[in-house]
């Protein structure tokens, strides 16, 4: 028999058991490190960190050239680890520097990773092209848990995390921006259109926009129609625009983020929302209903028993009819009421042409159907002259007298107009006495009527309260 095919028999000590090995001789060290790491069950462990210790305990090389019947023990390098939890261990209260800690050392791995694959396409060289595992990534839900279980947003800030971790959470030529505000759309609304296609959807998990409403209703409208990746962070979309954004827009973003729970964006309704697109959601803002096409208002309280939708703020308009409204319940109620705060708030410009004691009995009826069973919270605009809103809220309380609440309304709030002249909230004395006393006694009627009810009107038995 050849020397070099001569076999060789070993015996290997770890955790407390005995491994006897048979290998030949002329066997590469990869190969044996790689038998030594399948028997022992520690293929997690790089070899570099795997220690063979003799009888005195020095280290010793293994290779296929060891004496037959050498019997080692087995030691594994955990020096660093062994820092690690000495370091976490004495100052436990110190999560910051564990955290950097953890950050560099995921660095550490990923920079290691980009150059073994540097260097596999090199040795591959023109042959890359025909393998396909060059080409294909993890699949971007996966690189999402990863980039969300590695990160903490309280204590590392992600604009501060390096670009080789970004650049394993999306491969696709796309940058990482988990929040999209104003700085980000300074641009205007083509800059928007651009960072559309360069984002990638998946790892944006607020838009908060104030200065820029025009150019992140455009992003919006672009990463929707280019990307075809679901919103699977998103939760938030807080946006102060001036110009209406279509309710397809709106049906588009529910329908895509699973996770999104609070739309703040003004919005045309002039179609019914899906019931699919409010199982998540919770809060509704700036929504303004069309002329003739009213069927929307009635599509957010009969969305069904899996419906999340709990608060509801429509906008007002010189177009808002409540008794277009009461026309809009005509299907049966599916089981299960959902919307606990219906707020009507005012709008920039308040309706001149409004008879407003007409306009707001129609409410009353609106609140006997069963799709309202469930509001616990309801705001109504009054106009800012004062004598005016007092009439309002003494014509919605002759109508409710004839009729019932719902059964579990517990606040009422009236809210007034502001303006620059005659309007009693915008300024700091209060309206003509007379009006006051009158006001006072129509909540006073209120409270008389229903007293578990509590009745706000601002500016008269409390401070003004603005409503975004």
């Amino acid at each position: 028999m050849s020397q070099t095919r001569e076999p060789v028999a070993i015996t290997l000590l770890y955790g407390g058991s005995r491994y006897p090995l048979k290998f030949f001789r002329g066997t590469s060290r990869e190969e044996l490190l790689g038998f030594v790491q399948e028997v022992l069950q520690i293929g997690e462990v790089p070899a570099h960190r795997i220690r063979f210790l003799d009888s005195d305990g020095l280290i010793v090389l293994l290779n296929s050239f060891v004496p037959s019947d050498t019997v080692l023990r087995v030691q594994l390098d955990t020096t660093m680890d062994e820092l690690v939890l000495q370091r976490v261990s004495s100052d436990a209260s110190d999560g910051l520097q564990f955290l950097l800690h953890e950050l560099h050392c995921v660095e550490e791995v990923l920079r290691s990773a980009a150059l073994k694959r540097r260097r596999l396409q090199d040795l591959l060289g023109p042959a890359q092209a025909q393998r396909t595992v060059f080409r294909t990534d993890l699949p971007i839900y996966i690189r999402q848990k990863i980039f969300e279980c590695l990160l903490v947003r309280e204590t590392v800030r992600l604009p501060n995390v390096c670009r080789s971790f970004k650049a394993f959470c999306t491969t696709e030529g796309r940058r990482v921006i988990p929040v999209i505000d104003d700085r980000a759309l300074r641009g205007g609304p083509v800059a928007a259109k651009r960072l559309a296609r360069l984002v990638h959807p998946s790892f944006i998990y607020m838009v908060a926009v104030k200065d820029h409403g025009e150019a992140a209703s455009a992003f919006l409208e672009a990463i929707l129609s280019e990307c075809p990746s679901e919103f699977n962070s998103l939760t938030r979309i807080m946006v102060k625009n001036a110009r209406f954004v279509s309710a397809t827009l709106l049906i588009r973003l529910l329908k895509r983020a699973a996770k999104l729970n609070e739309v703040k964006i003004l919005t045309r309704l002039d179609r019914p929302l899906p019931a699919e697109c409010l199982r998540s959601v919770e809060s509704l803002s700036a929504l303004v209903l069309h002329s003739t096409e009213v069927v929307g208002f009635s599509s957010l309280f009969t969305a069904g028993p899996l419906a999340a939708l709990r608060f509801v703020q429509i906008v007002d308009s010189p177009h808002l009819n409540f008794d277009m409204l009461l026309g809009t319940f005509t299907s049966p109620c599916p089981t299960g009421v959902h919307v606990q705060h219906l707020q009507v708030s005012p709008s920039s410009d308040e309706p001149q042409d409004r008879h407003w004691s007409q306009w707001v009995q129609p409410l009353a009826d609106l609140l006997q159907s069963p799709p309202m069973a469930a509001l616990v919270q309801l705001d109504v605009p009054v106009p800012s002259y004062s004598v005016t809103a007092a009439e309002t809220a003494r014509a919605l309380l002759e109508r409710l007298q004839q009729r019932r609440l719902p059964r579990d309304l517990a606040r009422l709030r009236f809210l007034p107009y502001k303006k620059n002249c005659d309007a009693f909230v915008s300024r700091p004395t209060f309206p003509q006495m007379e009006t006051v006393f009158e006001i006072q006694e129509i909540l006073g009627q209120y409270r008389q009527a229903w007293p578990w009810l509590e009745v706000r009107f601002p500016g008269v038995d409390g401070p003004s309260e603005d409503v975004d």
